[in-house]
This record gives structure tokens, C-alpha cells and sequence, in this order.
């Protein structure tokens, strides 16, 4: 029987999730812009609504001056605090509770979800900016899988999409219905296996993207392509031949040396995020987890600098106990959201180093929490991820000025991303 609502393919977490309202730590449209289209600014204008909702409502919501553009015909203006002026004191959105969801503009409907069209499906991801999106993809403590999820939403009425490959031509296109799967398969299945370290098969992703990247479109044409270079990679990932070779090839003997010099890197970043103009830049919380985790490393530092990174290490190890999973659900939930950057064979390992950055960042902010004299739970870890995605994903001065630096210390390839994660 044909379905009357949009199905999509999600992981299983994505089906536990409901918006928790007024119960969640960090309004999703706090610090954000919310565009309203052309026609849902018009079915808001002419409802009839309380007295005091269509004061907001005139008073906030107003057509983006100079836009042609029919999706970002309007815009929500925030108050003075970055709070939305549509919430009341319960922290619940008026627009929804007096007119219905119907008239929220299609950004408030739709997140924390992301929805890729593949070529023979569509999947739905949960952004982790989202708190509960957060809380539900991080612990899951079983390995990914999906399943079908119904949207709930006609099919008469669409969803906002990310059409996989996009503008591409139509020989790449043929080129994702051969390989997508496959190739995405084999990069989940690398991140979940635990029997080497994350750094190992973070590499191993790397690499093998690197020699898929240098291929010719000839070959992506050919289905054997990828299996051929995947299958001896994955089989020498698992009998550890793959992590001989990498001991020997990448020199961990500079380990210690371009952490520091990581560490430095990263506090150049922490005094440009406290100066007066970039105030704005940088959610609160997300600032003050920041602050405490480079205290710690001060402190580690001013006790006995040779050992920093071994009390660090041990000190995540010890998180890493409590959340096995987290880490590698963070990476598979990258993989899965962000399906359309991979769909350019030319872009593959740039797209990966992008993530595995965001990771080494992560896990650089959250390895000076857990060295802190509180520690780190499980809880803070969470809010760790969702305060930086909303910074990252909002705001593409961090991840660049990040990228610049690195970039100066000659530290912005895999081999150096990866000494970062080990």
C-alpha cells in the first residue's frame, strides 16, 4: 500500500526524538536568524490572532529589505538578548500554540531534522545544535542502523530536501547510483570498528578517500572500482596490517611537540573569541566550557608541562569508559547528515579532513573538561557538542579562522589531524 505521508529512511535515534519545549537547556532559535517565506509571511499577516500575539507579530516579523528571494522573504528580529520575541515565559513558541504548527515558518517545523535526497530514497539526520537531538544520537550504545520513519506531513505538502549531488552533471550522478552506498557503507563500518584506535580508522578513511579521490571518472564509472579499493583496505584494517603500516609511516615521535603547538594554536582562538567585537560570535555557553577547559590546561601546564598529555589522555580515557559510542556516533551522524558534500568524487577528502577537524576540536576542548577538578559527565559532554554545533554550523568565521591557523603551523593535513586525535 502507498504511503499518503513522506517516508524517510533515519537511524534509530531520530525516531525516539520529540521536541522537549520549554524543558530544553538551549532554545534552538536562541542566536539564530529564522527566515520566513514569501507565502507563510502572508498566511501569518491576514490570521487572526490574540491582540498581543499580532503586536509581536507586527513588531518582528519583517520583509528582509532588498530580497528577491521568494524562501528568505521575511525574517523574525530577535531582541536585544538573541531570544526569539515569539516565546512567551514557558520558553513555547505563541505562533504555534495560538495559530498551530501549520504557520511556523518552514525552518521552526522541520528542525533539528536534515533531509537528503538520495537517489533511490530519502534519509533523515538530526542536527546536534538541537540539545535532545544531541543527548539521543551521542549515548546510543548500539551500533548505526535505520529504519523507516513516516514524517507525518502529506505527501501533498513538501519537505525541505538536500538534493544529493545537486548540480552535478549527469555522468557524476550515474557515478553515485555505482558507488554512493558502497563507499558510505565502508566509511560507517570503518568508524565503528573498535579494534584498533579512532586515529587509526579515522586514517583509514582518509587514505582510502585520498586514493578513490585521484581516481579518473572512467573508473567511478566502473562498479568494481570501489569495491576493488575498499575490500583489501577494510580486510587489512581488521587483521591490523593497516595499523603496522601506519605506526611505521607517521612519526609519533612529534607527537608531543604538535599537540602543543596545537594547544597554542587553539588559545590564539580563545583570545579572539573574548575580544569586545566578536562578542557576539560565540553562544555564552559554548564560551564558558571553553574558559574552563583551557584553565585546566594551564593548570596541567604550570604543574609539570611534561606530562600534560599524558594526565590528558588518561583523564578522556576515563569518559570514554562511561560513552564508548560517543565519538564514533558523532562521526556517523556527520557521515549521514552531510551525505550531499560526498557526493563529489573530486571533493571526498576534503570533506572528511572537514569533519575529522570538527572532531579533533571536540575532543580538544573536551579532553581539558575532563582534566578539570569536576570532571567531565556525560551531561557536559552533550552540552559540549551542542553549543559547538551551533557555533560551527552558524558561523563560518570559526571554522575558518581554526583552518587559517592551522594552516600557518603547517598542521591542516590528515597526518596532522590524526596526530591531533591519537
Amino acid at each position: 500500500m502507498t504511503s499518503k505521508t513522506h517516508i524517510v529512511s533515519a537511524p534509530t535515534y531520530a525516531a525516539q526524538f520529540a521536541c522537549i519545549g520549554g524543558a530544553c537547556p538551549q532554545t534552538c532559535c536562541a542566536g539564530w536568524s529564522v527566515d520566513i517565506d514569501k507565502s507563510n509571511y502572508k498566511e501569518i499577516k491576514k490570521t487572526k490572532a490574540s491582540p498581543g500575539l499580532m503586536k509581536k507579530i507586527s513588531q518582528h516579523i519583517r520583509p528582509v529589505e532588498g530580497s528577491t528571494s521568494t524562501t528568505q522573504y521575511a525574517r523574525v528580529q530577535m531582541l536585544a538578548d538573541e531570544s526569539c520575541p515569539m516565546l512567551n515565559e514557558a520558553k513555547l513558541c505563541d505562533i504555534q500554540s495560538e495559530l498551530g504548527e501549520e504557520l511556523l515558518s518552514k525552518t521552526c517545523r522541520f528542525y533539528p531534522r536534515s533531509i537528503n535526497a538520495l537517489p533511490q530514497r530519502r534519509e533523515m539526520y538530526l542536527t546536534l545544535s538541537c540539545p535532545e537531538a544531541a543527548r539521543l544520537c551521542l549515548t546510543q550504545t548500539v551500533e548505526w542502523a535505520h529504519q523507516d520513519l513516516d514524517t507525518h506531513v502529506p505527501k501533498g505538502k513538501p519537505i525541505p530536501v538536500r538534493v544529493l549531488g545537486g548540480d552535478m552533471q549527469q555522468v557524476q550522478t550515474q557515478v553515485l547510483l555505482n558507488s554512493f552506498d558502497l563507499l558510505r557503507d565502508f566509511m560507517l563500518y570503518c568508524i565503528q570498528y573498535q579494534g584498533v584506535p579512532l586515529w587509526h580508522r579515522i586514517m583509514v578513511v582518509g587514505l582510502t578517500l585520498k586514493k578513490i579521490t585521484s581516481a579518473t571518472t572512467e573508473q567511478w564509472m566502473q562498479k568494481d572500482f570501489i569495491e576493488g579499493v575498499i575490500l583489501p583496505i577494510k580486510l587489512d584494517l581488521i587483521t591490523g596490517a593497516f595499523s603496522a603500516e601506519l605506526e611505521q609511516n607517521i612519526d609519533m615521535t612529534g607527537k608531543s611537540t604538535m599537540q602543543a603547538r596545537f594547544i597554542q594554536a587553539m588559545t590564539d582562538l580563545r583570545v579572539m573569541m573574548i575580544a569586545p567585537h566578536k562578542k557576539q560570535l560565540f553562544s555564552p555557553q559554548f564560551s564558558e566550557l571553553v574558559m574552563r577547559s583551557f584553565d585546566a590546561y594551564n593548570q596541567l601546564a604550570q604543574e609539570n608541562k611534561e606530562t600534560v598529555q599524558a594526565h590528558l589522555s588518561e583523564a578522556l580515557a576515563g569518559f570514554e569508559a562511561q560513552a564508548p559510542r560517543f565519538f564514533e556516533n558523532y562521526l556517523c551522524n556527520a557521515v549521514g547528515k552531510d551525505s550531499s558534500l560526498f557526493c563529489d568524487p573530486a571533493q571526498l577528502e576534503k570533506v572528511w579532513l572537514k569533519i575529522s577537524l570538527r572532531l579533533a576540536l571536540l575532543r580538544f576542548y573536551l579532553k581539558g573538561l575532563s582534566a578539570s577538578p569536576q570532571g567531565l559527565s556525560t551531561e557536559e559532554a552533550i552540552r559540549m557538542v551542542y553549543t559547538f554545533s551551533k557555533v560551527i554550523e552558524h558561523n563560518s568565521l570559526y571554522e575558518k579562522t581554526v583552518s587559517d591557523l592551522l594552516k600557518e603551523e603547517q598542521m591542516d593535513g590528515m597526518a596532522s589531524v590524526a596526530i591531533m586525535l591519537a
